[in-house]
């Protein structure tokens, strides 16, 4: 395995619809520019370019707004049919706060649209406003939660389901250094006998220095680390019982919002240096940390809102699906139960029917996660070394 092949696969995700030819061109903002289509499926899986989706920004204005009114037409019935047709989920389209300028063809900064969330964070273009909005039972709601507060536990324990134990090795970047400094104090808070007002300070300091820090990096790496230390930084938010305030949804809309920089961003190579074993976890890592900062944000919306927002960038995230390699503690068994090739890469809402059908099981709190958030089911957790050693 090289490390082209390994990174190509950090992308990969379930196909929404086909915006070539059936008129739904605005699909690809649902997970970044022009990646969906045929140019994503493609390049992501390692063969040449055959056709590329439409591009609707480079339209004059008048058809360009045209063609939003069009596309906003065509989702917006089909979204209800379906919700009629399954009467599972409740799925909500909201036509776009404004039809961005034209006036710089095929730049991005011309296409930001003026919503709140993301002012801060204005590298960010506004996916399609299609929610699909989830209520579960009390007991599922507490489950989502209660695994969210048990993160930053388990990070400090060096167990954590979205950060590999070995990926950074002996030396964290420090945005992960200092939030993990952080849970620590939150662990063992009797043996620094801190009060819980100093706590909530030095963490509100440390969400405003990870913002910031994010906000100006151009450096791959450091931004994941960023996001990772952020995340973990809203699980002691959620563990605190601070989820209402206006400060703590914005910073929850700028973690989404960094999530996403951090998809586009993904590099297409990475350094000929690493082993596939490194390589496969740091792809992974970055992975799972995506995927993972989304479920953290349902948990708060779930407490808040009593529903859950998920939309087809979300479903349609990717990771490997042979959850059990994350167990893996040398480079000799990870090689040895990579080669099986049962779901090596499936989307959220794919693996979500895996393990609701019985195709799959949960190796750990992250696929109790996913299904827990996605289907509304508490499934047992299964020991991963009994799978490597079948």
């Amino acid at each position: 395995m090289n490390r082209s092949s390994t990174v190509k696969s950090m992308k990969r995700g379930k196909v929404v619809c086909d915006n070539a030819t059936d008129g739904f061109s605005e699909m690809e903002d649902c997970v970044g520019d022009s990646i969906m289509g045929s140019k994503f499926i493609d390049i992501w899986h390692g063969e040449e370019v055959v056709s590329k989706p439409t591009n609707t920004r480079l339209q004059y204005p008048h058809q360009q707004q045209q063609q939003h009114q069009l596309n906003n037409a065509v989702v917006a019935s089909t979204v209800k049919a379906i919700a009629e047709e399954n009467n599972i989920e409740t799925l909500v389209f909201k036509p776009p706060k404004r039809i961005a300028s034209s006036s710089d063809e095929g730049s991005d900064e011309g296409s930001i649209a003026s919503d709140d969330s993301n002012n801060d964070v204005p590298w960010i273009r506004p996916a399609l406003d299609i929610e699909i909005r989830k209520q579960h039972s009390p007991y599922i709601v507490d489950l989502v939660a209660k695994v969210v507060r048990q993160a930053p536990g388990l990070f400090v324990q060096g167990q954590s389901f979205f950060i590999h134990p070995q990926v950074y090795g002996n030396s964290l970047p420090r945005p992960v250094r200092d939030i993990h400094a952080l849970c620590a104090l939150y662990e063992n808070d009797k043996d620094y006998q801190l009060s819980p007002v100093k706590l909530s300070t030095l963490l509100q300091r440390q969400i405003v220095s990870l913002i910031q820090t994010a906000k100006k990096t151009t450096d791959f790496e450091e931004l994941v680390a960023c996001v990772q230390a952020l995340t973990l930084a809203q699980c002691l938010q959620l563990s605190e019982g601070n989820i209402r305030s206006p400060a703590v949804e914005k910073s929850l809309d700028i973690l989404a919002a960094l999530a996403h920089r951090m998809w586009s961003l993904v590099p297409c190579e990475l350094p000929s240096s690493m082993s596939p074993w490194h390589a496969w976890m740091f792809g992974e890592t970055v992975r799972r940390t995506i995927v993972f900062s989304h479920l953290v944000i349902a948990a708060f919306q779930f407490l808040t809102r009593g529903y859950a927002c998920r939309t087809p960038f979300i479903d349609a995230l990717p990771f490997d699906g042979r959850t059990y390699l994350w167990d893996a503690r040398s480079e000799q068994d990870w090689a040895k139960y990579s080669t099986q090739s049962d779901f090596p890469m499936v989307s959220v809402i794919e693996y979500a029917d895996l393990l609701q059908s019985g195709r799959a099981l949960c190796f750990s709190s992250f696929e109790g996660l996913i299904i827990a958030t996605c289907r509304g089911l508490d499934l047992p957790i299964h020991d991963p070394a009994k799978v490597m050693q079948m």
